[in-house]
């Protein structure tokens, strides 16, 4: 395999380390991947997740399962429904490996553990802020100033980003089973399902820096055990505002 040495400036290099702990992944793999884009394979990329092999018993309860859809759609006279079942079990008898990717059109890669405690930490993050903001006057929000409030919400993930529609999914379903419900309004019709329709995540791991670097700072000051922890302030909300414009600031301070 060859090498490339690619020269970029710090704050660069920053925001792609923060991506990457984010995915779970290396700086390399992030960008292998987006040379795969740029190179036009991003397509056969994505069927390779599927199974390039299916034991005899898996393939024969499949074809079991395509039968008797298949059936239900001809009692219905749903014949186009009824071919494609015809389809898949001529390709799950014939053993048609470059063909299996068809049977798990739908079903995605797993989130790897790392993207899911991301999520929640970020879902955390957010119930703490927005609960400050709540708190706020208008002398507050003001001392924050213009914009601020904005940031500091929760504005949901890019379903346009192949990660973020994922951590975006799992998000909504979080807070649908009851968990993290005071960011419910954020899912719903008039937020666009919480559609944030531009990248945030790097601006939320970026936020997570700060706000643990001031949950660690008022644990010392108050206590670990002390539920005012989570009661923050003006200055705490400053200093994760500060975090969101300053990349790379704390980025040594944690690890995903």
């Amino acid at each position: 395999m060859a090498t490339l040495t690619l020269r970029m400036e710090d704050d660069t290099r920053d925001e792609l380390e923060l991506l990457a702990r984010g995915r779970g992944t290396t700086v390399s793999a992030l960008l292998r991947g987006a040379i795969d884009g740029l190179l036009g394979r991003t397509a056969v990329a994505a069927s390779t997740s599927a199974p390039k092999s299916l034991s005899m018993l898996d393939r024969q309860m499949l074809v079991l399962q395509h039968e008797i859809l298949k059936r239900l759609a001809e009692t219905a006279d749903a014949l186009g429904e009824a071919e494609q079942h015809e389809q898949h079990i001529k390709v799950l008898q014939q053993g048609f490996t470059t063909e299996y990717h068809r049977e798990f059109i739908g079903i995605h890669e797993e989130l790897t553990p790392a993207e899911g405690a991301l999520t929640m930490e970020i879902l955390d993050m957010f119930t703490v802020v927005e609960a400050a903001l709540g708190r706020l006057d208008d002398t507050g929000l003001a001392e924050l100033g213009e914009g601020a409030e904005h940031t500091l919400r929760f504005a949901g993930f890019d379903h346009n980003d192949a990660q973020e529609v994922r951590l975006a999914g799992l998000a909504e379903h979080l807070v649908a089973s009851g968990r993290w419900s005071g960011l419910a309004y954020h899912f719903d019709d008039e937020h666009e399902g919480g559609n944030s329709h531009m990248p945030v995540l790097t601006r939320y791991q970026r936020m997570l820096l700060g706000y643990e670097a001031v949950v660690t700072e008022r644990k010392a000051r108050e206590g670990a055990g002390a539920f005012s922890i989570y009661h923050f302030d003006v200055s705490d909300l400053q200093k994760i505002l500060e975090a969101t414009q300053r990349p790379g600031t704390m980025r040594h301070s944690r690890e995903w």
